[in-house]
């Protein structure tokens, strides 16, 4: 039954291929306790899952695989897997991380954790995976200062883009100090819509969320003052934009994210993308060394194809892929993908759309219709407009001086090291060393919540408070309302609450072991889930080497 274990194949098509091949009748209780009894491993859960990391390190030298326990304990706490290939890629194309993660692959609530990287194809590619036990600011923390260990290039990140989610937010800014922090526009504007429905009337709702939309892609300070100010019609959605968004301007409005080196992503698309083929194969729920396994056959599927693309950009003649205009040999400097960027501001470069002005050091370019300006090297190297940051490619702006001054319009200098062709044969060399295992200080826990446990729980305690406050006066009432609004606007922008007198015992029963619900806040831990799950005990088969020291929390 190795099809339906290994590799995953719907119980009623097996069930009908052995009829017709075999000519033996089998129920599907049959395949399921077949499945069942082969997927015991004779030794425990641990051990299975111990294996399989050793055969995946074994195969790959230059792989990195850590295995970090709780100190005294020998409770799992986080696996980190990397390939030599997914190194190599991290290597090349350390400018630009998305980070997040995802739920629900395997038994131990374990989430994982990603790093992806977009190549020089432009395509998202995994640089690194972890599955950790709990998604606190410390574990973040150490799962980031363990991959930037192994990954020096990290420190040459320019942009992480992530979800607004404090514990990734703060362990970014303390890890990789040098990288500025964009969040992914989809979930900006989904946080922001939730809340102008519920704070603005239906008839303006559309009329509001235009606004915000424009806020949001604002090309200049000036386009974003003009509907910023519009929100003087919602005073309370306009207190709210104050208090949780505006500080953070920087990270979600367009004309502040095109300052910074980010290859034209504005989203997370890459990173789900990513996740969306892991949960193809994936199936909810599986055992650790299941996981452990599926988790490696994909990653090692990704590096065949990473290999097979390297090998197509470097010995296929592209004859410039079809393409007799002006630019067409780029095709032989950088990839398809960065050529057809190239070309096509090679086409948008026309001097009779600008206004041309001299200047000390540079040339200034003024957009006719727009009024936009952009300064130019006089060499033509280097732009001040969003493409050139953003991309690191030659823009239309370029081009118009370019010409004008009678310098080629084809020169290797004016593309980035990332995209050119001959980047794919830069070696890089990885170190190789067995399965790491490690002890971790951590906060006791037991677990994490997810999303929907969450939720369930808050609305228990909520609903309490809910019944305590309809039977005090209304002055009470209007009091403990207003308290709470503010508690909700401290939360929503990030901000750590108190309760500065506190005489009364928290009560506890509704949330089991833990009683806080609250996403995590400057490194406080989440709690644990309603139904506990026990951790896996790791029965280490060669000795813990040392203590990762900066895991304490403070």
């Amino acid at each position: 039954m190795v099809f339906q274990n290994h590799l995953q194949v719907n119980a009623r098509l097996l069930q009908q291929h052995v009829s017709q091949t075999r000519g033996k009748y089998v129920t599907l209780k049959d395949i399921h306790n077949i499945r069942a009894r082969s997927s015991k491993v004779g030794s425990d859960e641990w051990t299975a899952t111990f294996s399989e990391l050793q055969k995946f390190q074994t195969g790959d030298p230059a792989s990195v695989v850590e295995i970090m326990v709780k100190d005294g304990t020998n409770d799992l706490e986080m696996i980190m897997l990397q390939s030599g290939e997914m190194r190599d890629r991290l290597a090349k194309f350390p400018e630009v991380i998305q980070l997040d993660g995802t739920y629900g692959l395997n038994q131990a609530g374990m989430p994982l954790y990603a790093l992806v990287v977009e190549d020089a194809d432009g395509c998202g590619k995994l640089a690194a995976v972890i599955l950790t036990h709990n998604e606190t600011a410390i574990n973040i923390k150490t799962m980031l200062e363990r991959v930037k260990h192994h990954n020096p290039a990290l420190n040459s990140t320019q942009v992480v883009i992530v979800d607004k989610d404090f514990a990734e937010v703060n362990a970014v800014k303390e890890v990789l100090t040098n990288a500025q922090i964009q969040l992914c526009v989809f979930h900006v504007l989904k946080a922001i819509r939730k809340e102008l429905l519920r704070t603005i009337p239906k008839q303006k709702q559309r009329e509001a969320y235009s606004t915000m939309h424009s806020l949001v892609y604002a090309r200049n300070a000036e386009q974003f003052d003009t509907q910023w100010h519009k929100l003087g019609d919602y005073p309370a959605f306009k207190r709210y934009m104050e208090s949780s968004w505006l500080p953070l301007k920087k990270w979600w409005v367009q004309y502040e994210r095109m300052s910074h080196v980010n290859l034209g992503n504005a989203m997370n698309n890459r990173i789900e993308s990513q996740f969306g083929k892991l949960k193809q194969v994936f199936s909810r729920k599986r055992r650790m060394n299941e996981c452990v396994r599926l988790l490696l056959t994909v990653l090692k599927s990704a590096d065949v194809q990473g290999q097979f693309q390297r090998f197509r950009n470097k010995y296929k003649v592209a004859y410039r892929n079809g393409f007799s205009g002006e630019g067409g040999e780029y095709f032989s400097i950088s990839t398809p993908y960065a050529t057809n960027k190239i070309l096509d501001q090679i086409q948008k470069a026309n001097a009779n759309r600008c206004e041309t002005t001299q200047q000390d050091q540079s040339v200034c370019l003024t957009n006719v219709k727009s009024r936009e300006s952009y300064l130019v090297s006089h060499d033509g190297s280097v732009c001040t407009c969003s493409f050139h940051k953003t991309m690191l490619l030659p823009c239309r702006h370029i081009f118009v001086v370019r010409k004008a001054s009678g310098l080629p319009t084809v020169s290797p200098d004016l593309v980035a090291n990332r995209w050119k062709l001959d980047m794919d044969d830069t070696p890089h060399t990885a170190v190789s060393s067995p399965v790491q295992l490690y002890g971790l200080h951590c906060p006791t826990y037991s677990g994490v919540l997810s999303r929907s446990e969450k939720y369930t729980a808050a609305c228990r305690q909520l609903s309490k408070l809910s019944v305590a406050m309809s039977e005090v006066g209304m002055q009470d009432f209007v009091n403990i309302t207003a308290f709470i609004a503010k508690v909700i606007e401290r939360i929503e922008a990030g901000k750590e609450c108190f309760l500065l007198d506190d005489d009364c015992s928290a009560d506890e029963d509704e949330l089991g072991p833990s009683t806080s619900t609250s996403e995590p806040q400057d490194g406080d831990n989440r709690t644990a889930p309603m139904t506990q799950k026990q951790p896996m005990q790791v029965h280490p088969q060669q000795p813990i080497m040392k203590t990762v020291q900066n895991a304490v929390p403070r």
